[in-house]
């Protein structure tokens, strides 16, 4: 059995900006999925999901406002997942949304 977390995208979020310019193919996460669902807060949009064989969770999401401010959390960051091409893309996007600086559409 493989260890670790399949990366999904949300497809209803598939568009926002933060994942709009990502790809997918056989993203992998050789970290531990932390059980977190259902979220708490309603207003969040949740962009990514984390799957194992036996469950599935968000991994990655936004709330646009928070006093005023942007926020953005991702549960990726096992050392590993700063090789991967998508992770990094995914970091860089979502400082620059929480910024609402432009991102580049790569």
């Amino acid at each position: 059995e493989e260890l670790g977390v399949d990366v999904t995208l949300v497809n209803e979020n598939k568009s926002h900006p933060i994942v709009s310019n990502l790809k997918f193919e056989n993203w992998h996460s050789n970290g531990s999925l932390y059980k977190v669902g259902p979220l708490v807060d309603k207003r969040a949009t949740v962009l990514l999901n984390g799957g194992t064989k036996n469950i599935t969770e968000p991994i990655a999401w936004t709330r646009s406002t928070y006093f005023k401010g942007r926020v953005f959390y991702t549960s990726l960051g096992y050392p590993q997942d700063f090789e991967q091409r998508p992770f990094r893309q995914l970091l860089e996007n979502g400082i620059l949304w929480a910024l609402q600086v432009p991102i580049p559409a790569n």
